[in-house]
């Protein structure tokens, strides 16, 4: 990748103390997963390099915000919604072992400066499909004949004593989530 690589930082509505005042949207939905979700498409369809998703305390006084999604979830869930944008999520190793918060993040996608650097160097990787399919398809990559395959678990937890009934359409609902990354 050449030139000035732009991203932008999820810090909220901004980095001015007064930024979520100046916004479209009510102060409540500024941390649910759909907006989440919103912002992360825009900045890849606009083209961005990479989203720093910080971890950091609760919104300003009497804003509505009751806190700030963890980086590693956020950015988990921003991995299976996007292709092409790099995800850095800063996560801080005081109260966890670096060991654990490296797992957490090697479970994540590499994003588009990862598969950049495979598409312009003589190099190999282990990359989720969706993220390389059309590349395999303009026969830019190729998948060895035998190669490894990875699967990636789901998990729900959930009460021991529960309404089956409540339940299945919420497992119904994660195995076609989970379908659909294969």
């Amino acid at each position: 990748m050449d030139g000035l690589v732009v991203g932008l930082d999820l810090d909220g509505d901004g980095a001015h103390p007064a930024a979520w005042r100046a916004v479209a949207h009510p102060p409540r939905t500024l941390h649910t997963a759909a907006r989440l979700a919103e912002v992360g498409r825009r900045a890849e369809a606009a083209g961005l390099g990479f989203l720093v998703l910080a971890d950091a305390t609760a919104g300003p006084p009497g804003a509505g915000v009751a806190g700030r999604f963890d980086p590693v979830t956020a950015a988990a869930h921003l991995s299976a919604l996007t292709t092409a944008i790099g995800l850095v999520p800063v996560v801080p190793t005081a109260h966890a072992e670096p060991f654990h918060v490296s797992n957490q993040l090697s479970s994540l996608d590499l994003g588009s400066l990862g598969l950049d650097f495979l598409l312009s160097n003589e190099a190999s990787g282990y990359f989720p499909h969706r993220l390389v399919k059309r590349h395999v398809n303009r026969r830019r990559l190729r998948i060895p004949a035998r190669a490894r395959t990875f699967t990636y678990p789901v998990y729900m937890v959930y009460p021991e004593a529960r309404d089956e009934e409540a339940y299945e359409p919420i497992l119904q609902g994660l195995r076609r989530a989970a379908e659909r990354l294969i």
